[in-house]
């Protein structure tokens, strides 16, 4: 502190920058990390090939306008410098029925880029904030009948972070082999039969009931028939192959089925098929956003009030969830050793490492809160801490018909190609193709890496 300590504080710094040149020369994984965290988007730039582009979109803060701004840094081979776009305030995005407003969604977020994208074919792209949310394979300059979309025009790579690029990451991706988990066919209202695992509530458990407990309005979830379907026409696909496929459906498709997949070597595919849910921030002022959305039996949408953690608003629903959502949750532990209810908080702490992909064939398991640059705190933040290389996840809610259609076209295709990023965009073509006047039958899932 002050003046009078500097020479003192230079001969500190000099020690520890020899300690680190140290470091960085006898500990390998020391000098990988710290390697990591000095990339730069030069080294996004030399993973590029000469057709195509990344584009990092980023929210910001404009403390003149005192609201919240998105703009796009493109980067091309040959560039000298990034080519900075600024893009619309987030007051102008549409926040509800999306797929409704894909044309002005291209004209805000897209259509500036447009200059910059010629002769590109290949774009890597990794939102933030709303557009977290937004499904850019489906954007579109207008909304007559026979648009073109952005999946016609370019080969769409959705991204974490566009450092994939500069770190090897996607490179390192190794196509699927061996075994397969599927949940599908869940009965939410009756009480699982107990298990021998022993476990004490945890803390996001205890959060969540007192969550419920003070907001519940007995609403329950509908059992989904189509899901049941949809796993059960997977499951022969991988045993043909002679993979180690895990099927769990009715009662004893529960959460504690789920995490124990945790104690051993998780399997390469995990495809749950179920209720999910998002609970947006509950101070959001938006009228449209106040409250959690969840679609019930009678298609109506129902508000509840969210919990402080974000990663608490976010969840899968498992068997006998219903019990806990209602309110009998302590009657869920007692018997079962889990409440039901899968929150993203709960999924990071797991070890799903050997997971190469996981599919969330359920409504809004893409959703989540905004935190600033941080990006989106929900399921896909929780399965990334869990190790998942690659996920689909849905960014509304989606038809069950349309759904089951999409993933038995996704896995008739991934049993050929072990590739899960070319068999989702040959299955979302051939959807696209099926349904070109109406993007809210395919247009709702996306692939993330």
């Amino acid at each position: 502190m002050g003046s009078t300590t500097k020479v003192q504080l230079d001969a500190l710094r000099s020690e520890a920058d020899s300690l680190d040149k140290i470091l960085v020369g006898q500990v390998g994984e020391y000098a990988a990390l710290k390697r990591y965290f000095e990339l730069c988007w030069t080294d996004v730039q030399q993973g590029l090939q000469d057709n195509d582009a990344a584009i990092e979109f980023a929210r910001y803060y404009d403390d003149k306008d005192t609201c919240y701004k998105y703009m796009a840094q493109v980067i091309r081979k040959g560039y000298e410098y990034p080519r900075l776009v600024y893009l619309c305030a987030e007051k102008d995005l549409p926040f509800t029925n999306i797929s409704s407003n894909l044309p002005k969604l291209y004209k805000l977020v897209w259509q500036p880029l447009d200059t910059l994208l010629k002769g590109i074919t290949t774009v890597y792209y990794s939102p933030d904030g709303r557009l977290s949310s937004v499904p850019f394979h489906a954007l579109c300059s207008n909304d007559t009948a026979g648009c073109t979309y952005l999946i016609d025009q370019f080969t769409l790579h959705r991204l974490s972070t566009t450092r994939y690029l500069a770190d090897s990451t996607l490179i390192k991706t190794k196509n699927l082999e061996g075994s397969i988990a599927l949940f599908g066919g869940i009965q939410y209202d009756v009480l699982p039969d107990s298990t021998n695992r022993k476990k004490e509530e945890s803390n996001e458990d205890f959060l969540l009931s007192n969550t419920l407990q003070r907001e519940s309005t007995r609403g329950a979830m509908s059992y989904l028939p189509g899901t049941k379907a949809e796993v059960e026409g997977i499951a022969p696909l991988f045993k043909n192959l002679l993979w180690t496929t895990n099927l769990s459906t009715g009662t004893l498709a529960t959460e504690t089925a789920f995490k124990i997949l945790s104690d051993t070597r998780s399997p390469s595919i995990i495809h749950i098929a179920t209720h999910g849910f998002a609970f947006p921030d509950k101070d959001e002022k938006h009228k449209e956003g106040k409250g959690m959305m969840m679609m019930t039996a009678n298609n109506q949408q129902q508000q509840y009030k969210a919990a402080e953690d974000p990663m608490l608003r976010c969840g899968l629903m498992f068997a006998g969830a219903n019990l806990s959502w209602t309110g009998k949750q302590a009657e869920m532990l007692q018997k079962t050793g889990d409440d039901g209810i899968l929150t993203a908080a709960e999924v990071s702490a797991l070890d799903l490492s050997q997971t190469k992909l996981v599919v969330l064939s359920a409504c809004e398991t893409g959703l989540g809160k905004i935190e600033g640059s941080e990006g989106v705190f929900g399921l896909q933040r929780g399965f990334k801490l869990a190790g998942v290389e690659q996920l689909i996840v849905s960014l509304w809610s989606v038809p069950d018909k349309e759904t089951m259609q999409l993933m038995t076209t996704f896995y008739s295709d991934l049993a050929i190609t072990k590739d899960p990023v070319k068999s989702f965009a040959r299955a979302q073509t051939k959807m696209r193709n099926n349904y070109p006047d109406n993007p809210e039958k395919w247009a709702g899932f996306v692939l993330v890496r």
